[in-house]
């Protein structure tokens, strides 16, 4: 557990815009209504269900997008072929899915959205 709270600790840091580097972070979640997940999220902890207008909600998945100067491999000095130093990368780290749906193509949807993201943030790119 102590890596899950290291990690949540950077991603309200990234999040905050405190994190050296970073442009802009995103953190996608996937959610369904508990009323069409029958007893199978029963078992989740509370921090993972939360209501929305009026609606009981579980979160089934999650990742984080970065947009960043430099990818984790550039620090030792690793940098793609005829890209800038002055030229930002996203990239995506925690990607999670409920292990009681898996293989219903759950991660996809999220990767697209974050497909989506990108783009958006590649088209707004202004400073």
């Amino acid at each position: 557990m102590y890596l899950a709270e290291r990690e949540f600790e950077a991603l309200k840091e990234r999040l905050a815009g405190r994190a050296t580097g970073f442009r802009r972070v995103s953190c996608i979640n996937a959610t369904l209504p508990l009323s069409q997940l029958s007893n199978m999220f029963d078992d989740f902890c509370a921090k993972c269900k939360f209501t929305n207008d009026g609606e009981d909600r579980v979160v089934v998945g999650t990742l984080d997008i970065n947009q960043c100067m430099s990818l984790p491999d550039e620090i030792a000095g690793k940098k793609p072929e005829g890209i800038g130093a002055d030229f930002a990368r996203a990239y995506l780290s925690n990607v999670c899915v409920a292990k009681e749906l898996h293989r219903n193509r759950l991660g996809y949807g999220l990767v697209a959205k974050s497909k989506d993201v990108a783009q958006e943030w590649g088209e707004n790119y202004s400073s």
